[in-house]
């Protein structure tokens, strides 16, 4: 039995507020907190590369027909001891893939599925910008809806949650004044052929965009799926990922690959040197410390020398970097 609530929301379209219905299961909990990962995730730990790449290939350590659960740094719900799979029945690119089918030994509403190793980036700057894309397919409608988490453990948050409903679209949760909850894109996405989901969280400009590729071979991000009123409302990175269904699939399955979580740290403005994400005295002290000297990101004017046309650079930029 399939229990749906129905989120009746207002969102901004051209100006005018807009309801937006989202039909989603109740199992869908409308939180911010991170799902905890089981025993036996892999912590890269600091210091450690901010990026992560999988296609899931027996070449980074993954064996089809086995499920996820201790390959490669992966870890599973433990309501499912038979779901996840890496499999090589429909890869996007490679010879192999992780699948999420229905697993009739565990009770429809329970999520199946898989977690990424954790990047353990900890508290991160305001500068970060966190990007993930993945290939995904659903092979049919009308069973399971499957579902993204980006996630900061460290944090103890996710950074957004998508689920690609039974129904055929595309729900995304999103805070809209002061209030969690599920927004009904109205996207169809494609059926039966791989698309490319793209998530970008920009903490400098508070926003969270959501792409959709449904030519994922060509250039560019896609269709802009929808922009997060809320900004950015939870987790501030994406140190790892959670891949899932809720077990009621019949005999449709979802299928992930070329899956990329990177994080980068961009600078608005050089005069920012210290990379806080505004122009102040910090900014300041690292040019009269280096004055006279030759090069080096303090010689903002790129004359050769630091001194006083780098000076008036860091006074002439002073406060948030736009």
């Amino acid at each position: 039995m399939k229990a749906i609530t129905t989120t009746l929301a207002l969102i901004a379209v051209g100006g005018l507020a807009v309801p937006a219905l989202a039909s989603v299961r109740t199992h869908h909990p409308r939180s911010t907190a991170a799902i905890p990962a089981p025993p036996g995730s892999v912590m890269k730990g600091l210091g450690a590369p901010t990026d992560y790449l999988t296609g899931f290939e027996a070449g980074e350590g993954f064996t089809a027909g086995l499920i996820i659960d201790g390959q490669a740094g992966w870890t599973q719900f433990l309501t499912s001891t038979d779901q996840p799979t890496v499999a090589d029945e429909n890869p996007a690119n490679g010879d192999q893939h992780l699948r999420v089918a229905l697993d009739p030994a565990v009770a429809q509403g329970s999520f199946v599925g898989g977690f990424s190793p954790d990047l353990a980036l900890g508290v991160t700057p305001g500068n970060l910008t966190s990007e993930l894309s993945v290939m995904m397919s659903i092979s049919d409608i009308g069973g399971a809806d499957y579902t993204i988490v980006p996630q900061s453990p460290d944090q103890g948050l996710l950074a957004a949650r998508v689920i690609f409903s039974f129904t055929g679209t595309v729900a995304i949760l999103d805070e809209i004044g002061g209030v969690l909850e599920f927004i009904d894109t109205g996207f169809a996405y494609p059926v039966g052929a791989y698309f490319r989901v793209t998530i970008r969280l920009d903490n400098q400009a508070n926003t969270i965009d959501y792409f959709i590729n449904d030519a994922p071979g060509a250039a560019g991000d896609g269709t802009l799926v929808y922009t997060s009123e809320g900004g950015v409302f939870a987790g501030t990175s994406m140190d790892q990922v959670v891949l899932f269904s809720d077990n009621f699939g019949i005999t449709d399955s979802g299928d992930w690959d070329d899956l990329n979580i990177v994080n980068s740290f961009e600078i608005a403005c050089p005069e920012d040197l210290d990379e806080s994400g505004d122009v102040g005295f910090a900014d300041l002290l690292r040019v009269l410390a280096r004055w006279g000297q030759a090069g080096g990101p303090e010689d903002l004017d790129e004359d050769g020398t630091v001194g006083f046309g780098d000076l008036l650079r860091i006074l002439a930029n002073w406060g948030v970097c736009n």
